[in-house]
């Protein structure tokens, strides 16, 4: 019953990052670029992505009820984190004052995962076993479709 509660269960999280980075320029002709980027930083993360809980049936003196179980807590919660971004892509120019831009990218992304089984520590008093925890780097696809608004008045070559 338990496993079947936290099966394909959805957890709630996210992250915020803040990258820098350095970008390849390359002129194709007739308007359009090609570049490569590579940027790094560090994320803020929202949400455990430890924490586990679930429905349960349970049975007392007044009959049975349903209630939420914590099967995995995290121990220490982990806020900060390393993201890295690779992409490359085109630039083409619409006019004086536009460009659109096609990237295909890839973000890697280091997140604390829980290592192994919780261990309730020989804590009567604690409702849910600690896991330990290690970390796990994810990589996820992604494709950007921009539209770039010059503010400029001319144009002026910079590199």
């Amino acid at each position: 019953e338990a496993c079947t509660a936290i099966q394909n269960k959805h957890t709630y999280t996210n992250a915020v990052a803040l990258q820098g980075g350095l970008t390849a320029r390359t002129t194709l002709g007739r308007g359009v670029q090609g570049y490569l980027r590579a940027i790094g930083g560090v994320a803020l993360l929202g949400g455990s992505f430890i924490n586990t809980e679930g429905t349960v049936l349970v049975s007392d003196s007044t009959g049975p009820a349903i209630t939420a179980r914590q099967f995995l807590t995290d121990q220490s919660s982990r806020t900060l984190t390393w993201v890295a971004t690779v992409a490359g892509g085109l630039t083409m120019a619409l006019g004086s004052s536009y460009n659109v831009r096609l990237e295909l990218g890839e973000v890697f992304i280091a997140l604390p995962v829980p290592g192994g089984p919780g261990d309730m520590v020989n804590d009567p008093h604690r409702l849910s076993p600690f896991a330990p925890t290690r970390w796990r780097t994810i990589h996820l696809p992604s494709l950007t479709v921009g539209l770039d608004v010059l503010l400029e008045r001319r144009s002026v070559r910079r590199y």
